[in-house]
C-alpha cells in the first residue's frame, strides 16, 4: 500500500512537471502575442523571424528546441534560450508545488492546487512582461485577483471559515496599501501602479497581514541580491529602473507553497523563542 501510494504520488509529479512544460511554453507565446497585440487564444503559432506557420512537432515543449538545435526548422535562424528557460522554469515550479503542497490532497486542495497551477502560468507571463518591458499588464494582473477572490470565497463557504475575513482584509492593506502608499509618496519613482495592483493579488491570496508583510521583505532581499552586484560593477545607478515584478512573484510563490513553515519558524525562533 505505501509502494503504491508513492508510485501514485511520483507518477502525478512527473505529469505535473509535463504540464509546466506544457505550461511554460503557452505563458511565453501569450505573453509575445499579447504585447504584439496578436490574438493569443485562435491566433496559430508562427516562427518570430521567418513568421512561417508551426507544426505540431514544433510544439513539443522542450523537445522541439532540442530536435532543431535552438533554430527554427525552416528559416534555421536561432531562436535564443528564452523558451527553454521558461518552459522549465515553469515546469520546476510546477513540479515544486506539488512536491511540497501545503493544503493536502483532499477534494478541495485539489482544486486549490489547480487554480494555483492556472495562477503560476499567469505569474510566469507577468515576469517575462517586467523583465522585457518593464509593465504589469492590467488584464494579467486583475485575472489573477479575480482567481484569487474566488478560491477564497470557495474556500470559506466550503470550510464554512468567516473567521478568515478580517486575515483577508488585513492582508489586503498590507499588501497593496503599503505600495500605495510608496507610489503615492514617490510619484511612481520607487514602486510602479502595476506592483499596487499586485499587492492586491498576494494580499488576497494569503489572506494574512502577517504573510504578506513577509513578502514585502523577501521581495525586497532577492531584489536586492540580484540587483546590488550591477550596482557595485557601475552596469546599473540608482536611479536606473528596475523591474521589482519578479521579485514579488517569486516572494509570492515562496510564501503561498512555505509560507506556513516560514511564519512557525519565524514565530519560534524569534517572537516566541
Amino acid at each position: 500500500m505505501v509502494f503504491s501510494a508513492t508510485l501514485y504520488f511520483m507518477i502525478m509529479l512527473i505529469i505535473i512537471v509535463i504540464l509546466g512544460l506544457c505550461a511554460g511554453s503557452f505563458a511565453l507565446a501569450m505573453t509575445l502575442r499579447m504585447y504584439d497585440g496578436r490574438d493569443w487564444v485562435r491566433g496559430r503559432s508562427e516562427c518570430d523571424i521567418c513568421h512561417k506557420p508551426l507544426k505540431l512537432i514544433d510544439l513539443v515543449p522542450l523537445f522541439s528546441w532540442l530536435s532543431t538545435k535552438g533554430t527554427c526548422r525552416y528559416c534555421h535562424k536561432k531562436i535564443g534560450g528564452l523558451l527553454p528557460l521558461v518552459e522549465l522554469s515553469t515546469a520546476l515550479v510546477f513540479g515544486i508545488s506539488y512536491y511540497f503542497w501545503p493544503y493536502g490532497f483532499t477534494k478541495m486542495g485539489i482544486a486549490l492546487l489547480s487554480v494555483w497551477l492556472v495562477m503560476l502560468t499567469i505569474m510566469v507571463s507577468l515576469t517575462i512582461f517586467d523583465l522585457k518591458w518593464y509593465i504589469l499588464p492590467d488584464k494579467l494582473v486583475y485575472t489573477l485577483v479575480g482567481l484569487a477572490t474566488g478560491s477564497k470565497v470557495v474556500q470559506i463557504l466550503y470550510t464554512q471559515s468567516f473567521e478568515r475575513i478580517p486575515g483577508i482584509l488585513i492582508g489586503l492593506a498590507v499588501g497593496s496599501g503599503i505600495f500605495y502608499l510608496l507610489h503615492t509618496v514617490s510619484k511612481g519613482k520607487y514602486i510602479g501602479g502595476g506592483d499596487v495592483k499586485y499587492g492586491l493579488f498576494f494580499g488576497m491570496l494569503l489572506a494574512s497581514g502577517f504573510k504578506s508583510m513577509l513578502v514585502i521583505s523577501i521581495a525586497s532581499v532577492i531584489g536586492t541580491l540580484i540587483i546590488l552586484p550591477s550596482m557595485l560593477s557601475q552596469k546599473r545607478k540608482l536611479t536606473s529602473v528596475i523591474p521589482f515584478g519578479p521579485s514579488l512573484i517569486l516572494a509570492t510563490f515562496i510564501m503561498y507553497v512555505f509560507g506556513d513553515r516560514i511564519a512557525q519558524l519565524l514565530m519560534t525562533t524569534y517572537l516566541f523563542p
